[in-house]
């Protein structure tokens, strides 16, 4: 994730936990990156969330995806508006997010803005290729 001018920046984990939080501080507003793996779920699943803290935040999702020690760029499917599926041999990457996402290259980007109390998240999980998609994550969050 990206966004433009950033006046400050401020790291943390959240509690002692793996949680991961970032907080940037532009011109326009503030918001706050969260990003974490979650516990007891089938599959291997990475959960980034964006939520509008002051003002609004003009954000860059951006995603380039190789597999075997970044040799092979995989082929990709969008079965649906909200989801992108990365395959190369045994391999696959789904990619959940409801910002609009487009080819560049051999990356995936998307530009989304974010106003207060507002939350985007994206999910990107890793699976089998020969198995069935991995099922959709309900992400709530609450600080």
């Amino acid at each position: 994730m990206a966004t433009d001018k950033i006046r400050k920046t401020r790291r943390r984990y959240l509690n002692g936990s793996l949680i991961l939080c970032t907080e940037y501080e532009t011109d326009t507003g503030k918001v706050l990156l969260t990003d974490f793996m979650p516990v007891g779920q089938e599959g291997s699943h990475v959960v980034r969330l964006v939520c509008g803290l002051e003002g609004t935040v003009r954000m860059r999702l951006s995603l380039v995806v190789c597999f075997g020690d970044g040799i092979t760029v995989p082929w990709a499917e969008k079965p649906d508006s909200k989801t992108l599926v990365f395959i190369a041999g045994p391999d696959m990457l789904v990619l959940r997010s409801p910002v609009d996402l487009q080819g560049e290259d051999t990356q995936t980007t998307g530009d989304f803005t974010v106003g207060k109390d507002k939350c985007i998240s994206s999910v990107l999980s890793y699976r089998l290729s020969y198995l069935e998609h991995p099922a959709v994550l309900d992400v709530k969050w609450t600080a």
